[in-house]
């Protein structure tokens, strides 16, 4: 799919679309390309190659093909999903549900390769890969850092609240914000 666009500041003057491969179906109130509904609402999504990613609060993750609606797997969590999927890294997907594990799934096949107990459920945040290290925070206010490839605890950070957002990063920092009205400045490699 070929999409072009110029930049909003000099106005939109070309928008380009290749829909070759895809058939509108018309439904009574909407057009539309396809659709895929699942049991559950859907706060967030991700996407890759011709793929969308995303968690719903019936405690899966889908992966389904843009170009056909088709669904290519699904992976079952024991809670919710409210956070988006992380970005495709090293063939892997990583994401934390309501039932307070960290879970990292193989993106081409759905196949569970670990998970990590926390002592937290994870809400609208979502897990960030950077410099091989994975970083996600907790409802129980604790900041992880596990290694990507294996699940292992690297080390913690303790907030006085919820960890609700995502962690930021730059120059061997992390940053994240807490429920406790504090933004935090966290070495990446000591915490």
């Amino acid at each position: 799919m070929d999409v072009g666009f110029e930049s909003f500041e000099s106005g939109i003057t070309d928008f380009d679309v290749d829909v070759e491969e895809i058939v509108v179906k018309k439904t009574g109130k909407y057009s539309r390309i396809w659709t895929v509904g699942k049991g559950g609402s859907i706060c967030f999504h991700n996407s890759h190659d011709r793929y969308v990613y995303f968690g719903a609060m019936d405690g899966y993750v889908y992966k389904v093909d843009c170009v056909t609606g088709e669904e290519i797997w699904r992976f079952k969590t024991g809670g919710n999903i409210f956070g988006r999927p992380s970005d495709v890294y090293n063939g892997k997907v990583y994401f934390g549900s309501y039932d307070q594990n960290i879970y990292c799934v193989d993106f081409e096949t759905g196949k569970e390769l670990w998970r990590f107990r926390t002592n937290g459920k994870m809400a609208t945040n979502h897990a960030v890969v950077y410099e091989g290290k994975l970083f996600m925070g907790t409802q129980d206010g604790t900041l992880y850092c596990l290694d990507p490839e294996t699940g292992k605890d690297i080390w913690r950070f303790r907030t006085g609240e919820e960890i609700c957002s995502t962690a930021g990063y730059f120059e061997g920092r992390i940053f994240i914000g807490s429920f406790d009205c504090n933004m935090y400045c966290l070495d990446m490699e000591t915490g």
